[in-house]
């Protein structure tokens, strides 16, 4: 994926420079594997929101599909945000597809920094 970094005018001629690093390539690579690997992924597994003390700046779900599952942890706001996930997730180990660190994560303080995102299986 190729960031596009200047703002676009519209209703004239407005060329995108296609051309410079693919920054994104590994994390839409890591997704895409995830999502091909993963069944708690695909279009008929279950979706439950979690909810977080802040809900306002801190968005969660877990999406399960037999014994599969995944969940997922965004900051929503420019703020850190520091919060403890409750214990309605299922027990056991899970793991940051973007760091390969194994986690509880019930009951668990966490940090996500501004915009930042946690993504497990």
């Amino acid at each position: 994926e190729m960031p596009n970094r200047k703002r676009l005018a519209f209703f004239t001629k407005d060329p995108i420079e296609w051309t410079g690093d693919y920054e994104m390539a590994a994390f839409y690579k890591t997704l895409i594997e995830l999502r091909k690997r993963n069944p708690a992924l695909a279009g008929d597994a279950t979706y439950k929101r979690i909810l977080i003390p802040n809900n306002t700046a801190v968005f969660a779900y877990m999406r399960e599909s037999g014994t599969a599952r995944g969940f997922v942890v965004l900051n929503l706001s420019h703020h850190a945000q520091h919060f403890a996930i409750p214990d309605s997730l299922p027990t056991g180990s899970w793991t940051n597809v973007f760091t390969g660190e194994k986690k509880q994560l019930s009951d668990c303080k966490y940090e996500l920094m501004p915009w930042g995102y946690d993504v497990y299986h």
